[in-house]
């Protein structure tokens, strides 16, 4: 699970849902703090899901850009697609879902402390 490899202090909690395309009975789910969607994302996720699929955690040489898709991001929840390939091959596609689902209340009356659009009502 996420949760042990954390940004402390964070101020946002985000939920953390992906699957492989077309497998949505194989949805995993995993909380996290970060600071931002992408934070969260190249920080955690993309070590985890590149271990699943080469055997090890080197994303950074697996993907490219242009194989991670962003759909819609807004100031509560984001949308990816991640599409791992081999020698122009593609091996599998992950969906992801983020989404803020708490935020630390020293924040709240601060909107320059994250980098992402301050949560109202948190």
């Amino acid at each position: 699970m996420i949760k042990e490899k954390l940004f402390w202090p964070s101020n946002y909690l985000f939920k953390v849902e992906y699957f492989k395309k077309g497998k949505l009975k194989g949805k995993r789910s995993n909380q996290t703090y970060a600071n931002s969607y992408r934070d969260v994302l190249y920080e955690f996720l993309l070590k985890e899901l590149c271990e699943k699929v080469h055997g090890h955690d080197w994303w950074n040489l697996a993907l490219n850009d242009k194989d991670i898709i962003c759909h819609k991001e807004s100031n509560v929840s984001a949308f990816y697609t991640i599409i791992f390939k081999e020698g122009g091959k593609v091996l599998c596609e992950y969906e992801v879902e983020m989404e803020v689902i708490g935020c630390h209340n020293d924040i709240v009356d601060n909107p320059d402390t994250s980098p992402i659009r301050r949560i109202e009502n948190c």
